[in-house]
């Protein structure tokens, strides 16, 4: 049976994020991040949505996703999973072994509070920059 439909609404900005099964290691080496991109860059090109920024881990990856309309993050997000396994599995000489994410991606809509900060790398900013962006991207991250 057919999971339900995610519902994402144009104009708010969304944390989405996909996972592969059992810890698979998507990103080896440099040649799995520049691949990865290139299907990036060519799901937004066929399904474009706002893209505000992305970060890659070694076995999932999030973005910062801003529709301007409701379906966008859906169609961006099904073709650039879809297309990235198809591509891994060959890529990795793994046709044929299954499944390398765990499901459908999450997504969270987010909320300007002060505690969300963005940059804007392909698109602009949803909500107002905080003064003091610098500072806050520079400081060392904290065990907490």
């Amino acid at each position: 049976m057919p999971g339900r439909a995610r519902v994402t609404l144009g104009g708010l900005v969304y944390h989405v994020l996909n996972r592969t099964v059992a810890g698979l290691p998507l990103f080896r080496k440099e040649a799995d991040f520049e691949a990865f991109e290139r299907i990036m860059i060519e799901a937004q090109q066929r399904h474009p949505t706002g893209i505000v920024a992305w970060c890659l881990m070694r076995n999932h990856w999030h973005f910062l996703l801003w529709p301007r309309e409701e379906g966008e993050v859906t169609a961006f997000l099904r073709w650039l999973a879809h297309t990235h396994a198809m591509r891994w599995h060959v890529a990795h000489g793994t046709v044929g072994r299954g499944h390398l994410y765990q499901g459908r991606f999450k997504s969270f809509p987010i909320q300007e509070d002060g505690n969300d900060p963005l940059q804007a790398i392909l698109s602009d900013w949803p909500m107002e920059r905080p003064s003091h962006w610098v500072r806050l991207v520079n400081e060392p991250m904290t065990e907490k």
